[in-house]
């Protein structure tokens, strides 16, 4: 098994357009991995009805185009991120990855020029004195790690109205924490595992 050991895999990026190769089989079986696929293409991989689906391993992160690591400078802070891109670049996404130095206050925009931002990778806040976080728009994913060893974490504003399709705990436990949601979406969140 040639990525047996690689259980903190994060990204692939397939080239070919034919979904049915083994290759998803050789892949560990980690639920935080992102597919990238040639553009135009992503339809078969999402196809349930494959035996051993790629949908299987990758859930709703399949995103089509070129896999590539951009960095953009949001509010003076350089932040790096696992992007898709497109000759369509509506259909352009990004994942926040990590960013360049360790500050209190982080703002995840929802759009960053033509990328819609769709994540928040393993790597991104883990360890760092994290203290306020902004997350401007609805994500896919959050990997459960993230924020792992942000104990200083005390305010969360999220525009995120299904907190449920998040690994449960996410955020670290802290009692001083204070976690602001869309007015319509509170009950939501208090029914949630999140």
């Amino acid at each position: 098994n040639a990525f047996g050991g690689c259980s903190s895999m994060d990204f692939v990026s397939v080239n070919s357009s034919n979904a049915d190769v083994n290759l998803r089989n050789y892949l560990p079986n980690n639920q935080s991995m992102t597919l990238y696929v040639p553009e135009g293409r992503s339809g078969g991989y999402k196809d349930v009805n494959l035996e051993n689906s790629w949908k299987t391993k990758f859930g709703d992160r399949i995103y089509e185009g070129r896999m590539e690591i951009k960095s953009f400078e949001i509010n003076g802070l350089e932040m790096k991120f696992v992007c898709a891109t497109n000759k369509n670049s509506s259909n352009n996404k990004a994942t926040l990855y990590t960013y360049d130095t360790d500050i209190s206050f982080v703002e995840i925009p929802s759009k960053i020029y033509t990328y819609t931002v769709v994540g928040i990778g393993r790597p991104a806040f883990a360890n760092k004195g994290l203290q306020r976080l902004k997350i401007d728009g609805e994500l896919d994913y959050i990997h459960p790690n993230a924020f792992s060893g942000c104990r200083n974490l005390v305010y969360i504003g999220w525009n995120e109205s299904d907190p449920n399709k998040y690994s449960p705990n996410i955020f670290p436990k802290n009692e001083l924490m204070t976690l602001f949601v869309p007015t319509d979406c509170k009950y939501y969140y208090d029914q949630s595992t999140t």
